[in-house]
C-alpha cells in the first residue's frame, strides 16, 4: 500500500495519514509518521531485494551464495523523488 501510494505521487505525510485513518499500526503498535514511510520508502530490504530483485540466491554444492547484481537496470526511482 506505501509503494502503490508513494508511487501516484501521493506525499509520505499522506499516506501516514491515511494509514492512520485506516487504522493501521507499525509493527511497533504505533500511529505512522512520515519519518517511518520515509524509511520504509527508502529500504534496501523493501526496494532493493523484494521488490526488484536486486540479490539473487543460488545453491552451489549445498552452499547457499548470494549473488549481488551488478546491473544497472534496477530501478529506484520512487526513492529519488522523496525529499
Amino acid at each position: 500500500m506505501i509503494f502503490e501510494h508513494l508511487s501516484q505521487s501521493v506525499t509520505v505525510s499522506r499516506v501516514s495519514k491515511m494509514l492512520n485513518d485506516q487504522g493501521v499500526l507499525t509493527r511497533k503498535r504505533l500511529l505512522w509518521i512520515p519519518a517511518v514511510v520515509r524509511r520504509i520508502a527508502k529500504s534496501e530490504v523493501y526496494v532493493g531485494d523484494l521488490f526488484f530483485n536486486k540479490n539473487q540466491t543460488i545453491y552451489v554444492n549445498g552452499n547457499k551464495v548470494i549473488i549481488n547484481s551488478s546491473s544497472s537496470e534496477y530501478c529506484h526511482d520512487l526513492v529519488t523523488l522523496l525529499p
